[in-house]
């Protein structure tokens, strides 16, 4: 989000951040009313993919890694930092495939195919007994089948739009709920929906 303005040979420029909780402002003076933009880009040019780096490390060292259910359930996860979000590399449940399983829905649906399922934050946050728990979202990217028409509206385009619209038990199959210890490193995983909890074991 950015915010410019001006008065006189002064100019400002507001730049927000939300995603990594940073703020840059900017302010110059004279007459050449280009220099903010063009300082601007430079900022947002060297510092954005230091953050996203940054991000990307936190997430493999506190969130990445195989998350497995306790008991005899054949059940378990693996995740990893690939630099676009937490990346499901492998989504077991009671022996199923459900990576598979979410491949053979999109197909019967039309819905083109899965190309990759993503974990993202939604910023909720709540107090846990020995840390917090934070919310997750999981959406499904997918691909248009390649005989399907081009279309303007396209629904591959829109998968923040998807979010809940497939449930089970009244759960979106797209909520996750990590639980973190005092230090901000994952103790667990729970895909909702499914009423289980993994516990991480590698990392």
């Amino acid at each position: 989000y950015t915010k410019g303005g001006s008065i006189g040979l002064y100019n400002s420029l507001l730049i927000l951040v939300p995603d990594y909780q940073v703020a840059v402002a900017i302010l110059t003076a004279g007459t050449e009313e280009s220099v903010i933009n063009t300082v601007a880009e430079m900022v947002v040019q060297t510092f954005i993919p230091v953050l996203h780096q940054v991000a990307r490390e936190e997430a493999r060292n506190n969130l990445a890694g195989l998350y497995v259910s306790d008991g005899a359930l054949n059940s378990s996860m693996q995740l990893n930092a690939d630099g676009l979000g937490l990346l499901v590399e492998r989504w077991i449940s009671n022996g199923s495939d459900l990576l598979a399983v979410a491949e053979a829905y999109s197909q019967i649906t039309n819905g083109g195919n899965v190309t990759s399922v993503r974990l993202y934050p939604t910023g909720l946050v709540t107090d846990a007994d020995s840390g917090t728990r934070v919310g997750y979202r999981a959406l499904f990217d997918t691909k248009p089948n390649a005989n399907e028409a081009v279309r303007v509206f396209d629904q591959a385009l829109n998968a923040w739009g998807r979010i809940d619209q497939n449930t089970y038990g009244r759960i979106g199959v797209d909520d996750f709920v990590f639980e973190l210890d005092a230090d901000g490193d994952a103790i667990s995983v729970e895909p909702r929906f499914l009423g289980i909890k993994l516990m991480r074991r590698q990392f």
